[in-house]
């Protein structure tokens, strides 16, 4: 029972911590940037939930930034791959997206051998262009985000707006 109770009480603080306009905004824009690691098989998830610790940023939020900018992975998997070839001084691949999609088909494990060097290579050009993805998304949600009133809200303001519940046997 008493594990159950610490679990309940750990799930409860995750949902309820960093819910503040900046620490939603930096939330979204690590887990948007975040996603797009041409790397895949889970490590965006794992990343996601490693920079949320450290960061002490809401799991929930993060994680739902990086699901749903899941499809930017694909999306700039060549442009990461081409900032990475030119870091590299690389000669470019020239290999179209649906070109790679139709390898990845038909041949999952084999263009995994084939394209090991440009997965790479793409995976240095998105961790060069992440900090510059994290400040532009960042700074782009911060006073978005300070729009919404129950953002805005200071901690010790009531969750109701304001308006205090009357007490019991009191006169209004």
């Amino acid at each position: 029972m008493k594990v159950f109770y610490k679990t309940v009480v750990l799930l409860r603080e995750l949902l309820q911590q960093g819910l503040s306009p900046e620490k939603i905004a930096l939330c979204l824009a690590l887990g948007a940037a975040i996603s797009s690691v041409p790397i895949s098989f889970g490590l965006a998830t794992a990343l996601c939930t490693a920079a949320a610790i450290v960061l002490r940023l809401n799991l929930p939020a993060i994680q739902a930034a990086n699901w749903l900018s899941a499809p930017l992975q694909v999306l700039l998997f060549i442009p990461y791959m081409r900032a990475g070839e030119f870091l590299t001084q690389a000669k470019p691949l020239p290999l179209s997206m649906a070109q790679i999609t139709a390898m990845f088909r038909a041949d999952l494990w084999g263009s995994l051998a084939r394209l090991w060097g440009s997965i790479l290579r793409a995976t240095l050009g998105w961790a060069v262009a992440l900090p510059l993805e994290v400040l532009l998304f960042y700074f782009v949600m911060v006073p978005l985000l300070r729009l919404i009133p129950v953002l805005s809200r200071t901690p010790t303001e009531p969750a109701s707006g304001g308006v205090r519940p009357a007490q019991s046997g009191a006169k209004q």
